[in-house]
């Protein structure tokens, strides 16, 4: 105990400094490929001058700017994680002093400058697709003629050619020219003498928490622990970016090249699927899932243990991400050589369809795994995504616990081809077929989706396994109405009776969304009126199913709950 007590350096050092103390000492900040590019607009960059402005005349012992997170890279350099926006605003801020303020003594001129430029090289350098554009514009000691012309034509284009000007509005370079805009037109009113006030008053009690941590790990967490003004939350696939092509060895030529691939395959499914398929890389490459979920070095050193880090962002990336959009349409393509090929092509897809309506994802992993090797097959696909359904649907019912579910799904990942394994992976055990087999039995009273998955499941079921309609356009009606009313009171149904059937599966139809306000709480034969024939609406098999029905009792819902159950079971080969 007494141990744990004494001071400890976490692997982070952490200080409250100045932008002159930040900007004049041995480090220099760089901007590595992870991050996204210069996004202030004209608010953030007015509201930070103007909290500056107002701290400065109101003569504050300081102001916090919040937080600066780095990591130690080679040399003098510090890798942002977080901090850009700010660094380089605040670049752009002195840029403008030093033009301004040139000549008011060569220690004031030179404190500016070195905050600016050092050793040759820029204090600030963000991505490098920028970095030439900031220097030459800004932070070189002859930019401000430069600057003045661009600034002249961006004045111009707003004028003469506003619809050119918005087209680039939102690129980091032109957001940079507005940035430099914005602080003209907030300081050029300023007297000489304000003006050096307020830039003493930025060097020396503007100030900022600045935080160095030792490993990315420790970095990722302290910024996602943290809620800081300009922050864009940074992406589980930006860390990773950053481990893939910043620490895996690869040749300065290919960076650029690796980065554009990167960022066309994240572009494909957006950040928070790309994140997804990030995570499954590991998983993907070696058919072993990870230790640590979330540490950045066991994911580096999994991933790029066997294959080479160009390799895999440059051919196997943007094949995985390709697939994976296929997956998430519910629409994979495969060779079909033959009838039968297109009938298992299209019994796989309906039942991609299905998993869809599901909210757990384990699945993508090993169905990405099987269409990188063996699209060519479809009818062993068909027999590959029948157990991977029926696994999907244990894990929807809690057969399967949430903390076993990695495990589970990663031993199919780990089968490959071999149909033993498989058989074996796929398999439920007789405690989880007995929770299937009394779950399905039981009303789904918690969730709407948990409805709208069971009734299109129960829809393909009734169709041959081939069908799960539209998710756009599909809603499950209740046929006994969810509420208790006057309607259906005068058919012998109590408000507990209605309880405790309307939730169950036999009670579920699939309409359209427009068919399911016009049935809402009608007589019976009303309602069939609505399922049957409105004009242009799909008929769907579990709808289908009540064509006939001229009562409804408790009786017949769960008659009816257990044929549809029948069906289920004997698809998933679940016997009872």
């Amino acid at each position: 105990m007494a141990e744990r007590r004494k001071k400890q350096t976490h692997g982070l050092a952490s200080e409250i400094l100045s932008f002159g103390e930040l900007l004049s000492g041995a480090m220099f900040f760089v901007m590595p490929f992870l991050q996204r590019p210069y996004e202030w607009s004209t608010s953030e960059v007015s509201e930070m001058i103007g909290d500056l402005l107002a701290a400065s005349n109101a003569n504050y012992k300081n102001y916090m700017l919040g937080q600066i997170i780095g990591l130690r890279g080679p040399n003098k350099d510090i890798e942002i994680v977080d901090g850009q926006q700010r660094l380089i605003t605040v670049a752009i801020i002195l840029a403008y002093l030093r033009d301004r303020l040139g000549g008011r003594g060569a220690a004031f001129d030179g404190d500016l400058q070195t905050c600016i430029l050092a050793e040759g090289r820029p204090r600030v350098t963000p991505r490098p697709v920028d970095a030439l554009f900031l220097r030459d514009l800004f932070q070189a000691r002859d930019s401000g003629t430069r600057l003045a012309a661009a600034l002249a034509t961006v004045e111009k284009e707003m004028k003469e050619d506003k619809e050119r000007y918005e087209a680039r509005a939102n690129n980091p370079q032109a957001l940079m020219l507005n940035t430099a805009r914005v602080v003209r037109l907030r300081l050029d009113g300023l007297a000489i003498d304000a003006l050096q006030k307020f830039a003493e008053f930025i060097l020396d009690r503007g100030i900022i928490n600045f935080i160095v941590a030792d490993d990315r790990t420790q970095a990722a967490i302290l910024y996602r622990s943290h809620n800081i003004r300009g922050r864009r939350e940074l992406s589980t696939a930006d860390l990773m970016k950053l481990e893939a092509i910043e620490n895996t060895g690869l040749d300065a030529q290919f960076k650029e090249k690796v980065a554009r691939s990167w960022d066309a395959a994240e572009d494909s499914l957006g950040r928070t699927l790309f994140a997804e398929l990030l995570e499954m890389l590991p998983l993907l490459v070696t058919r072993e899932p990870t230790k640590r979920p979330g540490d950045l070095d066991e994911w580096r050193t999994r991933v790029f243990s066997a294959v080479k880090a160009e390799t895999v962002i440059l051919n196997m990336l943007p094949l995985y991400a390709g697939m994976m959009t296929q997956l998430l349409s519910g629409e994979v393509e495969a060779d079909c050589r033959a009838e039968e090929d297109r009938r298992a092509l299209e019994e796989t897809n309906s039942l991609l369809k299905g998993m869809l309506f599901l909210r757990d994802r384990h699945w993508i992993a090993p169905a990405i795994a099987i269409l990188y090797t063996h699209r060519e097959h479809p009818r062993f696909l068909l027999r590959y995504f029948r157990g991977l359904e029926r696994l999907c649907f244990a894990c929807f019912f809690d057969a399967i616990k949430s903390e076993k579910r990695h495990q589970r799904f990663a031993r199919i990942v780990a089968a490959g081809d071999d149909e033993t394994l498989l058989a074996a992976a796929f398999d439920l055990g007789a405690d989880e077929k007995q929770i299937v087999s009394r779950r399905i039995r039981e009303p789904f009273a918690r969730y709407n989706w948990h409805q709208r998955a069971m009734a299109a499941r129960a829809n393909a079921a009734c169709a041959g396994g081939r069908s799960f309609g539209q998710q756009e356009d599909v809603s499950v009606e209740h046929i006994l109405p969810a509420k208790h009313c006057a309607t259906w009171a005068g058919n012998g149904w109590t408000e507990d009776g209605v309880k405790a059937s309307c939730n169950m599966l036999g009670n579920f139809v699939l309409l359209t969304k427009a068919q399911n306000n016009k049935a809402a709480q009608k007589t019976l034969p009303e309602k069939l009126e609505v399922y049957f024939n409105t004009a242009g609406a799909p008929v769907h098999a579990i709808t289908q199913d009540m064509r006939g029905a001229t009562v409804w009792t408790e009786a017949q819902i769960r008659e009816r709950t257990e044929r549809l159950v029948r069906l289920l079971l004997a698809y998933w080969n679940i016997a009872e």
